[in-house]
């Protein structure tokens, strides 16, 4: 019950929203602006394919799957200043969390997909301890 006090709730919630929220509120814009100028859908019912939709889809999944995993690993860790990995593997569990609830798919790649972004998180704390281990 110890080890229940040290967790900083506050320095995860700060750290997944900096880069599991704050990044969705761009995309929503950036979505909706052809909407913005003359209110007509341009590509309702359309389905986007090529060279834009591969970078569209890769950008999310390297941001959402990899990048913002270690981040908020690396807030978490540094907002604490306290067990850092821990405050890291939370952080990558909340991230998993959120990838299995809102992607679906088979059950391996659900699991498959929960263990690197848990580990991501990990790693993201570890990167924290790793810079700062002399103060």
């Amino acid at each position: 019950m110890d080890l229940f006090r040290t967790i900083r709730f506050r320095a995860l919630l700060i750290a997944l929203f900096v880069f599991y929220v704050v990044p969705v509120v761009p995309l929503v814009v950036l979505s909706s602006m052809p909407f913005a100028f003359d209110g007509t859908p341009h590509i309702s019912g359309q389905r986007v394919y090529g060279w834009r939709a591969f970078v569209g889809g890769m950008s999310f999944v390297l941001w959402f799957w990899t990048v913002a995993p270690v981040g908020s690993g690396y807030l978490a860790a540094k907002l604490a200043k306290q067990q850092p990995l821990l405050h890291g593997l939370l952080a990558g569990i909340a991230g998993a969390v959120l990838a299995v609830v809102f992607v679906r798919g088979e059950v391996i790649f659900e699991l498959v997909l929960a263990l690197i972004i848990a580990s991501s998180g990990l790693f993201g704390g570890w990167l924290w301890r790793y810079r700062h281990r002399d103060s």
